[in-house]
């Protein structure tokens, strides 16, 4: 039973986005930045700020920044609804959420 599970649970994740997918170091870094901030109970961020922490781990462009936003977003590790999702509702679409717990 015990290995049926494990080849149950190792098929579901290769269903997952992103899995196996290797991501770049600086994005790592970046990851480890937003834990920082959490660390220092800092749970939302806006997401021109979090942009300027993102540059200063090299990340310089907007479509590096958005693909790894997006990706982070879908690995459950930050909560960010873009533009597009809330057409019409400005007050969130440019708040991140870092500590996912509290959307949940």
């Amino acid at each position: 039973m015990l290995v049926e599970l494990r080849v149950k649970i190792q098929e579901l994740a290769l269903q997952l986005p992103h899995f196996g997918n290797e991501i770049p170091l600086k994005w790592m870094l970046f990851e480890q930045a937003v834990d920082r901030l959490i660390e220092r109970e800092v749970y939302f961020a806006d997401i021109n700020k979090l942009s300027e922490v993102a540059r200063l781990e090299n990340i310089e462009s907007d479509e590096e920044f958005y693909s790894m936003i997006h990706f982070y977003h879908h690995q459950g590790k930050i909560w960010h609804m873009g533009s597009e999702q809330l057409q019409g509702v400005d007050d969130i679409s440019g708040i991140v959420i870092l500590k996912t717990s509290m959307v949940y």
